[in-house]
């Protein structure tokens, strides 16, 4: 059975479930009703009010301040009586902040802080992650995956607020009380929402409309209305669309939600809930990766750069007005050469076919061996251009006599180079960059520094997400203390992300972030160029699209209140449950579809599309036709002979690996069912309350992918339906093949070896990466899906809270969680991946003062997760060495395969585990007025157990890394090792005496080298306990108690981030101060166990409320929020994991005639908004209170 169909039986089966049971649960009701005596109206008033022991509502709530929670087990729990740590953004500071959705409520939450990797790109891939006690957590994104929406595990919610009434953040790893499906959110935690019921006390209607800056408009109502004592309706909806305040940022959101609450008899209750949402979205990039500045300002073009031109690397000669010697003319044909391809000059070709379209004309042209620009240090030989050189000098690490040598640890070298890393035309001081290395582009070109709103993309949604979602409840009541509950939830989600980055394809830098200049005085049809010496990015596009549907089903039976006098009472629920999803994925990329075999289309017939800066409407659509110009003939320069007009109809097809659309081709399924058993126990009148849950859960996962290979499908494939892979076959684990020369078929070993990838070759004619025909009778992991994996984990959870006085509570509480592994992950023995498990301790106390109106948390937390899959910097060495050819295989096309059969080790293929222990610190008031909420974290992070599979696998595996790099071409010498590996055999090198082709000898010999040196940097390596990036939020409002004022609400926040670990410093360096000569050597001071910080940021918000009191009971409420009312600019810097910042080792101030070097940031994650306001008009009528 596949993904789908077995989908299909699951909805059959669900909603058998939840016909049988709401018969069985009425006729129950009605059966108790009969044999019932008829109750008094007094009761049943009672009755028809009466809460069940799953309802959460807002009656305990004050100020900021929540009173309760809902758990998995669908238990309403009061939170001063709950030992696990929880933090709710509830209606009143959801309405006072404006907060909008899951993203912005999670900022304000305790010990979370924004993961801020670089954010360059064209997606929102990290805008709706954080950290969580220095784990990361997602809320929910494009993709559909994310946070729980009433517990059930949720593909399809869009996470505003509009039908909201509180957003839920649980911390450690608390799966029995918290967690839905197997995980229940690991060691970080989890996010939930928790989404408006039908009232039935009184009708009540809010509309609120919202204007903001940045042409924000957002529009909500909630309509409330009790039909009868018995039946009420809420609908829920919301339109929103608003830019961002950088250029073509935006975001449109349109929603609807209804709820029906129907007390079908006094003791049965039954809740329907429907939404359906939409939500697209342009997440743009932070900075510009340039290829700029390596420009000469000088080398300009009339027609395109030949081969003739681009492969002389013979000494061609000018002199600036600067008098320093330029390699390169400014040629105007084929007849001037240019040295060493052009690196001197900062300019490169775009070597094969690059189709690009212009939706202002309505044409296309192919961009081959059209000139384009270099980034400074792009390679040996490209010069830096920086006034600081002496003399009108300029860097260069590899060139003439009297270029300057950029100064590193040897002569004429920089480590690492310009190259590596985002080199962003937005720095400061911080990167250590020479502030003046664009003087020559902006001086020769109409290039200037862009504004902070500038964005090099297209007018279009780069995220996408239609969503509709179904949950209905069933809760009957037997007699005063039993309690039955049936809850079902079906989800399903369309979405998608569509991106218009493809880094380096065809060795071009294609996307938004890119920026080059266009330095030919001609388009490719010989026409003049109107862009000429304009900054310029090309954009690709593509995309995926993701189906997902979420299938949910869970069954309570609850017992309140049992009181056994003084020996305590107790609420006990026991709980069964099921939850599904069934997900495929497509890969797209938009081509031209010109090349006569449609299984090169996704590689060589992608159309891009130029964004000149210099357009004031960057709008973007996939065109019905182009008019397809094809490149001038250049064989007579002064007569070019224009190629053919055609007409040709792009195509969006399923992508590649190598294309925009990547080969994201696949289909899984999930189920995960669980059982759970739950007791909450009251001794001494409530001064102890103990907590003891239990779950056990059983996952299955599976998943299903097509060939992304498309040299393996057939001539005249439909660019458009996947061929899907087999299923595993039963010795998938363990099949194996004869290794074999890839060139000549010859056997090389009869050792039979694992057969894990099929060896491949590249098809001489059409390009194409194909089988091997050398092994056509063999079979290959690769050549299957992967198998199920099935697995099942127990989760507990104990907890006591002890109210040693009215004020004081001490609190402790030990739970576990459990992460299934995933079907398709493999460690470095190709053994399956462990399953991660975690467990943790918190504990403290709650402080309770001035009649509850203010409280406080102090918390103390120690976590642990094992097996977090991992990979160690062995591993990519070990795979080059495994890639290398044997010296005599002259099969220069195929994927390098060693000769005895050892296979490239699986990614993250290793573990560690990982200890956290901090702080937290949680304040709320309620008092005349005031409230406030007020939250605060620190703490530290330690990895233990690193790398245990690595450590063993290179001495168990030393003879087999000899033989593959003596196959290659190279030999030991055991008289000398490596630097830095004195564990290793000897030092690799060259072996002079062997012949052949020797496709990979020098890269098996730096591959052996970098094994044993890695390797004795795992060997050294010490567990440090670093910081956790730590948190401060706080937001404090008053209301005016007397006065003309009485009435006017003022408020204060602010979001605090603290320093980001940019990194090791072992490769600090310093002056030599015995060497006259400026020399660097190593920094003794310092070593990898030393680390580098830079600052973190913060958020302020201002607010200004006011509520009109009108007649018959209508209000009139104005909110205005104002954030980064001090209008506070600059740079948050991008880390990598844990607050891990991103660090280049440069140049002190970035002086280039410096040796040394000293870390400095290297990723830029996003800039500061500036000021910006919301105004909400709120008009409520009707009677009671559209909150719960």
């Amino acid at each position: 059975m596949n993904a789908r169909s077995r989908s299909g039986s699951v909805l059959v089966q669900i909603g058998k479930a939840c016909s049988l049971g709401g018969l069985a649960l009425v006729a129950l009701a009605r059966l108790n009703a009969q044999s019932a005596a008829a109750p008094s109206a007094a009761a049943t008033n009672e009755d028809v009010v009466r809460l069940s022991p799953f309802e959460v509502t807002t009656e305990n709530d004050r100020g900021f301040q929540s009173g309760s929670v809902g758990t998995t087990a669908r238990m309403k729990v009061d939170l001063a009586d709950t030992p696990v740590s929880y933090s709710i953004i509830n209606r009143e500071m959801i309405d006072a902040l404006g907060i909008v959705d899951m993203g912005e409520a999670a900022a304000w939450a305790t010990n979370q802080s924004w993961l801020t990797t670089d954010n360059g790109g064209m997606s929102n891939s990290s805008a709706q992650q954080y950290y969580q006690r220095g784990q990361v957590v997602s809320t929910g994104t494009a993709n559909g995956t994310g946070a729980q929406r009433n517990s059930f595990q949720n593909a399809s919610s869009i996470n505003d607020s509009y039908n909201v009434e509180s957003f839920d953040f649980g911390r450690g790893p608390n799966a029995a009380l918290f967690g839905a499906g197997s995980g229940g959110g690991g060691l970080g935690g989890i996010s939930s929402t928790q989404t408006k019921k039908a009232r039935l006390e009184a009708p009540r209607t809010s509309i609120s409309v919202v204007q903001g800056s940045w042409n924000y408009y957002r529009a909500t109502i909630d309509y409330n209305r009790p039909i009868n004592q018995r039946f009420g309706v809420r609908i829920n909806t919301v339109a929103q669309d608003n830019d961002g305040w950088r250029n073509r940022e935006f975001t449109h959101t349109r929603g609807i939600t209804g709820t029906i609450t129907w007390k079908i008899t006094s003791t049965t209750d039954m809740t329907l809930e429907a939404s359906h949402e939409m939500r697209q979205a342009h997440s743009v990039g932070t900075g510009f990766d340039e290829y700029i500045s390596g420009w000469d300002g000088i080398t300009t073009f009339r027609g395109p750069i030949t081969n003739a031109m681009y492969s002389t690397n013979a000494t061609v000669g000018a002199t600036t007005s600067g008098g320093s010697t330029v390699f390169g003319l400014n040629p105007i044909s084929g007849t001037t050469g240019l040295t060493w391809n052009g690196e001197p000059n900062g300019i490169n070709r775009i070597a094969s076919d690059f189709f690009v379209g212009n939706l202002k004309t309505g044409t296309m042209m192919n961009y081959r061996n059209y000139p384009i620009t270099r980034r400074a240090d792009a390679t040996s030989r490209v010069p830096v251009w920086s006034k600081t050189a002496p003399n009108g000098a300029y860097f260069v690490r590899f060139g003439p006599a009297d270029a300057l040598a950029l100064q590193g640890d040897t002569a004429k070298s920089i480590q690492p180079s310009f190259g590596v890393g985002r080199q962003n035309q937005y720095h400061d001081n911080l990167q250590s960059l020479p502030l003046d290395m664009y003087s020559r582009v902006y001086a020769n070109s109409k290039m200037r520094e862009p504004s902070y709103r500038y964005t090099g993309t297209m007018d279009t949604p780069t995220t996408w997400s239609w969503t509709k979602d179904l949950q209905m409840t069933l809760t009957q009541r037997i007699g005063n203390n039993l309690f039955l509950d049936m809850s079902a939830d079906v989800s399903r989600v369309h979405s998608g992300t569509q991106t218009f980055d493809q880094p380096n394809n065809a060795g071009i830098p294609e996307g938004g972030r890119y920026v080059m200049l266009d330095i030919n005085q001609l388009l490719p049809d010989g026409s003049p160029n109107p862009n000429f010496l304009e900054p310029y990015s090309t954009l690709g596009e593509g995309g995926n699209e993701v189906w997902t549907g979420d299938n949910g089903l869970r069954v309570n039976a609850v017992y309140t209140n049992l009181d056994l006098n003084r020996w305590g009472s107790y609420t006990f629920n026991i709980q069964g449950g099921t939850s599904q999803r069934d997900s495929r994925n497509r890969g797209w990329v938009v081509v031209a579809a010109q090349n006569a075999d449609s299984r090169r289309w996704a590689t060589t017939d992608i159309i891009r599309f130029r964004v000149n800066w210099s357009d004031p409407v960057k709008t973007y659509y996939i065109p019905q036709t182009l008019s397809y110009t094809g490149n001038v003939n250049w064989t007579d320069p002064n007569a070019p002979v224009l190629q053919p007009t055609t007409t040709i109809t792009p195509r969006k097809i399923l992508g590649t690996s190598s294309g925009l659309g990547g080969s994201n081709w696949g289909a899984s399924f999930s189920q995960d069912r669980y059982y759970l058993a739950h007791t909450q126990a009251k001794y001494f009148s409530g001064k102890l309350v103990a907590t003891l849950d239990y779950r056990r859960a059983f996952a299955y996962r599976i998943t299903k992918s097509a060939v992304a290979q498309f040299g393996y499908l057939p001539t005249g494939w439909d660019a458009a339906t996947p061929y899907w892979r087999a299923d595993a076959p039963a010795d998938y684990f363990t099949m194996t093949y004869i290794q074999k020369n890839t060139a000549t078929g010859a056997v090389t070993s009869t050792k039979p070896v694992l057969a894990v990838t099929r060896p491949t070759t590249t098809d001489a004619v059409t390009g194409l990466t194909v089988m091997n025909p050398f092994f056509t009778g063999d079979r290959f992991r690769n050549d299957y899906n992967n198998p199920a994996s099935r697995s099942y984990s127990d989760s507990k959870n104990v907890g006591l809270v002890w109210n040693a006085t009215k004020w004081m509570a001490p609190y402790v509480n030990y739970s576990t969680s459990y992460t299934p592994p995933s079907s398709t992950a493999l460690d470095i023995n190709f053994d399956r991946i462990k399953p991660v498990e975690a467990f943790g301790y918190d504990m403290g106390t709650n402080l309770r003062l001035l009649k509850g109106n203010l409280t406080m948390r102090l918390n103390y937390y120690k976590n642990t997760r094992k097996n977090n899959a991992v990979n160690a910097s062995v591993q990519s060495p070990i795979n080059s060495l495994y890639q290398s050819n044997r010296f005599d295989d002259a099969d220069a096309t195929a994927a390098g395969r060693n000769a005895i059969g050892l296979e490239d080790l699986p990614s993250s293929g290793d573990y560690q585990d990982t200890r956290s222990d901090g702080r937290e610190i949680e304040i709320g008031a309620n008092l005349s007025g005031v409230r406030l909420t007020l939250n605060g974290s620190w703490g530290f992070q330690t990895n233990s157990n690193n790398f245990l599979l690595s450590k063993a696998y290179v001495p168990a595996h030393a003879a087999d890394f000899l033989k593959i790099l003596q196959d290659a071409g190279g030999k030991l010498d055991a008289t000398q090792k490596p630097i830095g590996a004195p564990s290793a055999p000897g030092l690799a090198v060259l072996d002079t005496t062997v012949t052949g082709p020797l496709l990979d000898q020098q890269q098996a010999v730096n591959a052996y080298n970098n094994i044993w040196i890695n390797y004795q940097s795992l060997l050294t390596t010490v567990n440090a306990r670093l910081g956790i990036q730590p948190t401060i939020n706080g937001l404090l409002d008053y209301t005016m108690q007397s006065g003309v004022a009485k009435g006017l609400r003022l408020g204060a926040g602010v979001q605090w981030q603290g320093t980001i670990r940019l990194g090791q410093l072992g490769s600090q360096t310093i002056l030599d101060p015995n060497n006259p000569i400026p020399t660097a050597i190593d920094d003794p001071s310092v070593d990898n166990n030393n680390y580098s910080f830079v600052k973190g940021s913060y958020k302020t918000t201002a607010t200004l409320a006011y509520t009109f009191q009108m007649k018959d009971r209508k209000t009139l409420a104005l909110n205005l929020v104002v954030t980064n009312p001090i209008n506070d600019r600059g740079i948050v810097w991008g880390d990598g994991s844990l607050g891990t910042g991103f660090a280049n080792f440069r140049q002190p101030a970035g002086d280039l005639t410096k040796p040394n070097r000293v870390p400095r940031p290297g990723l830029i994650s996003r800039f500061k908004e500036p000021i910006a306001y919301k105004l909400t008009a709120t008009y409520s009528f009707g009677g009671g209170s559209s909150r719960n």
